[in-house]
């Protein structure tokens, strides 16, 4: 995936697109740019075995040799899946769907 993405549907699509049960996420706004480290709706099984929204952070955890001092600014793009470090999130419990109507990678000289 990309580090910046925006939603631009609201609640009610999302639930309805992704048959969601339940709204636990609190959110409702008309569109919202997301960047890594931000907060964002998803749609997970919780559970209870029901399809709920909620908020996350988006982003992966850092691989702990990857981190340089005490901040992890968190991973967004991962290219190796057979690393050990991501195996923990490979399951079907970790799946998700993550709402967009577009991406981009921002321009870091813009």
């Amino acid at each position: 995936m990309c580090n910046l993405y925006n939603v631009r549907s609201n609640r009610e699509a999302i639930l309805d697109l992704t048959r969601g049960m339940v709204d636990r996420s609190g959110w409702n706004e008309p569109s919202r740019d997301i960047y890594p480290g931000t907060l964002a709706p998803i749609v997970r099984v919780g559970a209870d075995g029901e399809r709920e929204m909620v908020m996350a952070t988006w982003g992966m955890p850092t691989p702990p040799e990857r981190i340089r001092g005490n901040y992890d600014p968190g991973v967004t793009n991962i290219r190796n899946t057979h690393f050990k470090h991501w195996r923990l999130w490979l399951g079907p419990e970790s799946r998700c769907v993550v709402p967009f109507n577009s991406f981009a990678e921002p321009n870091p000289a813009a």
